[in-house]
């Protein structure tokens, strides 16, 4: 619909297969250009997957109803590059290998509520002014949101990248299937454990070693940072094979009311932390545990131990352990298993406080060989534990 004076309604139609291979131009199902006060109602609208194709493409119209719609399978779902008082409400937008949905920053009077956004590469790309309130109305199977931010990621790293130093990263309820690296100071927020998971399914490769591993696997990778906080999360290495689920080298923050589990199959493997901790020289890794649930994991829950695995260069750990809970795999002759380790294996110093902290089921039945332990100070002590 076109024309600067036309006015239409466009419902109940079923209409797929709309693409154009060129990079610069794209072909668009439902077209409104200079269409104000147009109602597009209940239609269903499939692409062909990959670029090329848009759902409905508005521009020059103002005053639109968009209502109960399914956009699927595009390169971006609705894209509304000028225009005042839209209005969206219902349906779905799903599978979009752009944006789920695109609005220009001058478009003005937007309203979008009871939409579900399903695996689009982004899901809303556009202002600031919009971001928070679709954030709030609409249902997505993942969102994160950085603070002030334009848009609405699908994927956590996505946040952290599109964040400046300090910036609150919202992490929406869903399950993410992704690796994070970390590396600049950030406040990352889920929903809370059970809701925020994050479950790779591929490890990250970190280049760093940490203890008898020289390349450490992980989920997350904190590092080489300070004022980082990861709060309201599940971490799950989805036994992958990870030597920790989270390796914190170099770096000070926060891990809070969260849980970590499932580094790899339970094994007799001298790795496969909860969560592993490092330091090198002339660096400091000052690390809040609180109020933080280990379960399943193989060797150590907490693995703190200086050098990057080298055997030398060590750092400072500062570990402060609060209200968390270790439950270990139960009486088991496979591996010995700790709860907390601390061991300045490549000099420098390990220092720990343990407070409000229940450690069970770390029970090794070959004793003669091993013991497991709730709290492990291991070579020659170099620091303090305090325990409470």
């Amino acid at each position: 619909l076109g024309g600067g004076t036309v006015t239409g309604s466009i419902t109940n139609n079923t209409i797929s297969g709309f693409s154009y291979g060129n990079s610069n131009t794209v072909a668009s199902s439902i077209l409104l250009s200079g269409a104000s006060g147009t109602t597009v109602q209940g239609n269903t609208v499939t692409g062909t997957g990959g670029t090329g194709g848009y759902g409905l493409d508005a521009d020059v119209s103002d005053n639109l109803t968009i209502s109960d719609n399914d956009f699927s399978n595009l390169e971006e779902g609705v894209v509304l590059y000028s225009g005042n008082g839209i209005n969206i409400t219902g349906g779905s937008i799903s599978g979009s290998t752009v944006a789920g949905l695109d609005a220009d920053p001058s478009v003005t009077g937007l309203s979008v509520s009871g939409v579900s956004f399903s695996n689009n590469a982004l899901q809303f790309l556009g202002s600031s002014n919009d971001a928070a309130s679709i954030f709030a109305n609409n249902a997505f199977d993942r969102a994160v949101t950085v603070v002030d931010g334009a848009n609405i990621y699908s994927l956590i790293q996505d946040g952290i990248n599109a964040s400046s130093a300090g910036d609150p990263v919202e992490v929406a309820s869903g399950t993410y299937n992704e690796a994070l690296d970390i590396s600049h100071p950030i406040d990352i927020e889920g929903a809370g454990v059970g809701r925020t998971i994050i479950q790779p399914t591929t490890l990250l490769s970190t280049g760093v070693g940490h203890k008898y591993d020289s390349n450490v696997q992980t989920a997350v990778y904190v590092h080489d940072t300070s004022g980082v906080t990861l709060n309201g999360l599940t971490i799950d290495a989805n036994n992958l094979g990870a030597n920790a689920v989270v390796f914190w080298n170099n770096a000070s923050g926060t891990i809070s009311n969260s849980l970590i589990e499932n580094p790899m199959a339970f094994s007799g493997a001298q790795t496969g932390q909860g969560l592993a901790v490092d330091a090198t020289s002339g660096n400091t890794s000052d690390l809040t545990v609180s109020n933080v649930t280990f379960q399943n994991w193989n060797k150590n829950a907490i693995d703190a131990v200086t050098g990057d695995g080298s055997g030398a260069n060590g750092g400072d750990i500062v570990l402060n352990v609060d209200h968390s809970t270790f439950t270990g795999a139960g009486d088991t002759g496979t591996i010995a298993q700790n709860g907390i380790l601390l061991w300045e294996q490549g000099g420098g110093s390990v220092s720990a406080t343990v407070d409000s902290s229940a450690f069970s089921d770390l029970s090794y039945n070959d004793p003669a060989n091993a013991t497991a332990t709730g709290v492990l100070v291991y070579g020659s002590p170099n620091g303090s534990l305090t325990v409470s």
